[in-house]
């Protein structure tokens, strides 16, 4: 190690290119950091999520959630499993050890569920995700006197043209009921025309449906035939034919039923400043660019205010942006303090050329850290910038 300083110290022009290089490369590599509030960070971990509608707690717990963790228990390599179980809804958790290869972890574990034949026939098909820390950095709240159904649609639209804005990839909705159309069979309307409540049933699930129905070729080309009936409002519904009579009379679902297009029964409301409001999230992705997206956002905000409905208002509620911007002014001014301070104390003590250099050696310390943190996939963050904040003074008596 002393030959190695003693080569440096007596080849200063080979010092002094390495520094200035090494100052270039902090420069550049400053810029093409991330800047975001967390890492994002993926957990050898998976949720499993099956909905199954008006089924209770019991009844999920016992058809589904079980069966799900039976397949589960030959599996090696599990730290732990747990489960959830509420009206409609059945989570599982599992956490596999972290020296495993998550991917085929993964894939093993989706084997056993799709293998699992013993689901109830009406449940919806299992979601397998990894577990993501995703955190909410930006949200604006799109808020004003108008039907529910009007806001929820306009907050889909506005959540795509969020979503399209440069550095932002993940936008979510928080506040909005999912449309539903609900369908109340009358018993007495059953008796009256002499039907089931199956029959019904399946009139619905046989003519409510898109069906693709192969190919035709001719000397034009082929051409696809597809069947599109799906039925997807009110109208569309009671308009669906349950029986043709022998003289010619048609029975609907409107006949024997009181349609309702409507929204799905949970307890959920958004308000503000008493007004119905949907939340406009925006989530961190695999790349951040906090700051630049923030500026997106608000610019985003100034113009489409112009061209909402009347009534209906474009209110930005938090933005972390401000919190990184604070933290970061704050290592910018402590390191900028810190080098006039060292600079001036040793000018009084030792020589001026001397304390020029131990400056130098400060900045030039830091600008090494940002050559190398790109190459390790570390991003401008609240946690690594506290850690910059409390290298500061290590490196500053090191320096001296």
């Amino acid at each position: 190690m002393n030959g190695l300083i003693e080569w440096w110290s007596r080849n200063t022009v080979a010092a002094n290119l390495l520094m200035v290089g090494i100052i270039i490369g902090g420069l550049i590599g400053y810029f093409k950091l991330e800047r975001e509030i967390d890492p994002t960070v993926r957990f050898n971990g998976l949720q499993v999520t099956v909905a199954w509608p008006g089924a209770g707690p019991k009844e999920i717990e016992e058809q589904i959630v079980s069966r799900i963790e039976e397949s589960f228990s030959d599996l090696d390599n599990i730290d732990f499993i747990r489960s959830f179980s509420r009206e409609g809804v059945g989570q599982v958790w599992m956490k596999a050890l972290d020296t495993v290869d998550f991917p085929q972890f993964m894939n093993a574990a989706k084997d056993r569920i799709d293998a699992i034949n013993s689901f109830p026939r009406d449940m919806e098909p299992p979601q397998v995700q990894q577990w993501v820390n995703r955190d909410e950095y930006l949200r604006v709240a799109l808020h004003g006197n108008i039907s529910e159904r009007r806001l929820k649609r306009l907050a889909e639209t506005l959540r795509r043209e969020v979503a399209a804005l440069p550095n932002i990839s993940l936008v979510e909705l928080f506040g909005v009921r999912n449309e539903e159309v609900s369908i109340e069979v009358s018993e007495e309307s059953l008796r009256r025309y002499n039907l089931s409540f199956s029959e019904v049933a399946s009139a619905i699930r046989n003519s409510s449906l898109n069906l693709s129905s192969g190919s035709v070729r001719t000397e034009a080309g082929d051409s696809q035939l597809t069947v599109r009936n799906r039925a997807d409002s009110q109208a569309d519904f009671a308009s669906i034919i349950v029986r043709q009579t022998g003289d010619g009379g048609i029975i609907r679902v409107g006949d024997v039923a009181t349609v309702v297009d409507g929204f799905e029964d949970n307890e959920i409301l958004a308000t503000l400043n008493g007004e119905p409001a949907v939340l406009i999230q925006v989530m961190s992705g695999e790349t951040m660019q906090i700051v630049d997206a923030s500026n997106a956002v608000r610019e985003w905000i100034e113009k489409r205010s112009e061209t909402l409905p009347a009534g209906v208002t474009l209110t930005l509620w938090t933005d972390q942006a401000e919190a990184f911007k604070g933290r970061m002014s704050t290592i910018m001014g402590s390191a900028g303090q810190g080098l006039v301070l060292v600079l001036l104390v040793l000018m009084f003590t030792l020589r001026p050329i001397v304390a020029f250099w131990v400056s130098v050696g400060i900045a030039t310390a830091y600008a090494g850290a940002f050559v190398l943190l790109p190459a390790v996939d570390v991003s401008l963050n609240m946690i690594s910038t506290f850690a910059f904040l409390l290298v500061l003074g290590i490196v500053v008596d090191d320096a001296i």
